[in-house]
């Protein structure tokens, strides 16, 4: 198993905190590959973007999408271990090679999720969340029907 995707409901928003906030966010640095992520206030205009880091600890992600009104168009989002140093994946097989990276988040068209994780674990606490929130078309990634080449849009 490589993976899980799904579909969320469109027009939800900060989705993300309720899909990782079970994994261990402490233990990982996030890298921000490519994004087109909108902050927003509360009459929903659009105030700029919402990631201008690219590079966060685990602490300051989780805060900032449990507390920062955020819509997502699209998302690539890579968790290594805490002390590497955090950089591009751009496929299944460098994600797999590298020891230090431990979860790829993929967002396209605001409702298509891929997650790679290499922990089964956190796999099913993934699954546990989506299903909790109502998302569709749940279903393990496999080396029979994962449908990614690259991990670029």
């Amino acid at each position: 198993m490589r993976g899980i995707s799904f579909k969320v409901n469109n027009g939800l928003d900060n989705y993300l905190y309720p899909i990782l906030s079970n994994l261990d966010f402490n233990d990982l640095q996030w890298f921000i590959d490519e994004d087109e992520v909108y902050q927003y206030n509360t009459e929903t205009k659009i105030t700029g973007n919402f990631f201008v880091e690219h590079i966060l600890n685990g602490a300051s992600l989780l805060t900032k999408i449990m507390n920062e009104p955020h819509y997502i168009i699209f998302l690539n989002l890579i968790g290594f271990t805490d002390g590497y140093s955090p950089h591009v994946i751009n496929n299944y097989n460098e994600y797999l090679s590298n020891i230090n990276c431990q979860i790829v988040v993929l967002v396209c068209d605001s409702i298509f999720v891929d997650i790679y994780c290499k922990s089964i674990n956190d796999i099913e606490l993934i699954k546990k969340s989506v299903v909790m929130m109502g998302c569709s078309d749940i279903k393990y990634i496999t080396d029979e029907n994962d449908i990614y080449k690259t991990f670029d849009f």
